[in-house]
Formats: C-alpha cells, sequence, structure tokens
C-alpha cells in the first residue's frame, strides 16, 4: 500500500513538472522591439531613383542610412520607437567621387531635401512608429531642374586638391549661384531655367580664372529650357 502512493505521488510530480515546462516564460516569443520605414524613391516623370541615400534622423540626432535598390525602394529597419524625419540625397551628392570612381546608373541628379519638401530636419515632415510597426507607402518626388558636371583637369592631368581649383556657378549677369571646391570631377546644380555660365580659379593662383565654353553652342552660356542633365564638360586648366 505504501509502494501503491509512492507511485501515485511520482506521478503527479513528473505531471506537474511537464506541465511547468511547456508554459514556462523561457519559451514564450519575445515582443518586437523595433521597427521599420519603407517607400520609393522617384523623379516626377515617374522613373526609378537607384542608389539614392535615404536616412532616417530620430528626435535626438541618431541617424539611420540606406540605399535604394534597382527598382528605387528602400528599408530603414532596426529603429528605436520614436519620432524621425526622412533626409533623401543623391550619390554624388554626398561622395562626389574623390577616392571612387562614379559608376554609371548611381549619380542621380536632384538635391538634398528632407521628406516634405524641407530645407531642414525641424521643417520635415515627421513620421512617428512604435515597436513592432512597419510603417510602408513613403514616396519622395524630386523635380529638380539640371546638374552640370564633368572632369577637372589641370595640364591634362586629373586636378588634386593642391591645386586649388575652384568651381562658380554664375548667372549671365555674373550673380553667384553657388561655388565648390573641385579636384577630379565637378557638379553644380540648377534649380531654374535660364542662362547660366561656369567660372574657374584656383585658390592657389596656379592658373588664371577662366569661364567654361559650353560644348554644345560654343560660347559660355548654358542655356537651360528644361529638366535636363548636361554632363562631360571637361574643365582643363592651365597652369602657370
Amino acid at each position: 500500500m505504501c509502494d501503491g502512493r509512492a507511485r501515485i505521488l511520482m506521478a503527479v510530480a513528473l505531471v506537474a513538472v511537464v506541465g511547468a515546462t511547456v508554459v514556462s516564460p523561457l519559451s514564450a516569443e519575445a515582443a518586437p522591439t523595433s521597427a521599420a520605414i519603407t517607400g520609393r524613391v522617384l523623379t516626377n516623370g515617374g522613373a526609378v531613383v537607384k542608389g539614392a541615400t535615404v536616412q532616417a534622423r530620430r528626435s535626438h540626432g541618431a541617424v539611420t542610412t540606406t540605399h535604394t535598390d534597382s527598382k528605387g525602394r528602400f528599408y530603414l529597419t532596426g529603429l528605436k520607437p520614436g519620432t524621425y524625419g526622412l533626409k533623401f540625397s543623391d550619390h554624388v551628392g554626398l561622395n562626389p567621387c574623390e577616392t571612387t570612381p562614379c559608376k554609371k546608373g548611381l549619380s542621380p541628379y536632384f538635391t538634398t531635401e528632407w521628406l516634405g519638401d524641407s530645407a531642414t530636419f525641424a521643417g520635415s515632415t515627421k513620421i512617428t512608429i512604435r515597436a513592432g510597426d512597419k510603417h510602408t507607402g513613403v514616396r519622395e518626388l524630386f523635380d529638380h531642374y539640371a546638374r552640370l558636371s564633368g572632369p577637372v583637369l589641370v595640364n591634362g592631368r586629373s586636378a588634386t586638391a593642391k591645386d586649388g581649383v575652384v568651381v562658380t556657378l554664375e548667372t549671365k549677369a555674373g550673380k553667384t549661384i553657388g561655388s565648390l571646391f573641385a579636384s577630379k570631377t565637378f557638379f553644380e546644380d540648377v534649380t531654374k531655367p535660364g542662362n547660366y555660365r561656369i567660372r574657374v580659379s584656383s585658390r592657389t593662383d596656379a592658373f588664371a580664372p577662366f569661364y567654361v565654353t559650353d560644348p554644345r553652342d560654343g560660347n559660355s552660356v548654358f542655356h537651360l529650357d528644361g529638366i535636363e542633365k548636361i554632363t562631360g564638360i571637361k574643365i582643363a586648366a592651365s597652369a602657370s
């Protein structure tokens, strides 16, 4: 009789242990702790923008970066819950091919801007996400006017930082639109139609200032009448 009780008690104890194993918190699925934002980047004409840089900046300053794929899609994953502003930049704008060659197809021509067509994070449209959220449907359209770009040569060789080449975009009347320090390549963005000129000078006075000639019409004025991308403008300076 004692043996029978012992067997019954042992069986009950075994069931209790198995039951504890089944309902153990250790086997429960962990709750999501991150979120994601996805979308597409297109031109105003609906063309896909490949290789664009997309950044999500959290309100306290943390930044997560990704790039659009061959279909213009981007995926910002592993984001902590919070409020974010999205920043869109073209590939060349962030890395003007100083250390690595520019690859064809990775140079879309739009200016850096924040979601909501804003110039700053403070003025941008914000997206608030919670743990487990996947915010989709973000689409950014760009209507950049034109990009002037090309190689920079000094005495037949690629320019270096030591040459101090400065490329300045001016209106036909001589008003400065933008100025940049260039070496192997240069690019200047134009957002409005009109007549423009490119002036080249040197911070080190290696050569005399000059205007670049537009290879299409043989003079120093670039006529921009519509959305276009003018490439292949060679800046060739002769150092004294």
